[in-house]
């Protein structure tokens, strides 16, 4: 399975239930929660090593973590996990608020 798809269906079942997550073949585990307004927390760990930097470039490329998001590394309960903490928004382009087109003589 592509690593794209996987990201796509983690964020597809993360915006139906708010928070998903799945453990991959290789060991690395991947969760993702969505809060209101936005919020996003991706979490990428395996219980006895941090992802290597190969693996967290493929995460933040196919989840889409914006490049000024800094990582924060946590050890929790034996798992050496990555997360990612950033406010997803909505397009700047709302065609509801532009103007209707001038009607010309």
């Amino acid at each position: 399975m592509k690593f794209n798809q996987v990201a796509a269906d983690l964020q597809h079942q993360a915006v139906q239930d708010g928070y998903a997550r799945i453990r991959l073949p290789r060991g690395l585990a991947l969760s993702l929660s969505i809060k209101e307004e936005g919020q996003r927390v991706l979490a990428a760990g395996r219980p006895d090593a941090y992802p290597s930097p190969d693996e967290l470039d493929t995460v933040t490329r196919a989840f889409g973590v914006p490049v000024s998001t800094d990582p924060a590394k946590h050890n929790v309960g034996g798992w050496k996990v990555i997360t990612w903490r950033w406010i997803e928004h909505e397009p700047a382009h709302q065609p509801d608020l532009l103007p209707a087109q001038p009607v010309y003589p």
